[in-house]
């Protein structure tokens, strides 16, 4: 996620051709920025990160984390805090997935967040 795709989508490019070439699908939250529709998956816009998490990209996060897959979160606190929030919501659906706990013991959640 970030604020304004112009001056904010870091690594955009190398993300599109790795998008390109099949090897991810990238989902992006841009905050500051008009909202795109209401998806049909989740029902609500996706303006933020935790948005895309409950929504049009639940079904591949959880498979992600269900394949070892690790979490990276850099940002302000209270998206950091959001972004847990979805996650626990996420263990309520599918109560497989490990806590986040485990996840930063086993240094597949990192966060690097600060207040503003």
């Amino acid at each position: 996620g970030c604020r304004y795709q112009k001056d904010d989508n870091l690594l955009q490019e190398v993300l599109d051709s790795y998008e390109s070439e099949g090897f991810l699908t990238v989902h992006r939250a841009i905050s500051r920025e008009p909202l795109e529709p209401v998806t049909e998956s989740s029902g609500q816009h996706e303006k933020y990160v935790q948005h895309i998490m409950l929504g049009s990209a639940s079904e591949q996060f959880v498979d992600m984390i269900m394949n070892d897959g690790c979490v990276m979160i850099c940002g302000r606190a209270n998206m950091a805090t959001e972004v847990g929030k979805a996650y626990n919501q996420l263990r309520e659906k599918h109560g497989d997935l490990p806590k986040r706990g485990q996840m930063m013991k086993a240094r597949r959640w990192k966060e690097d967040a600060w207040d503003s």
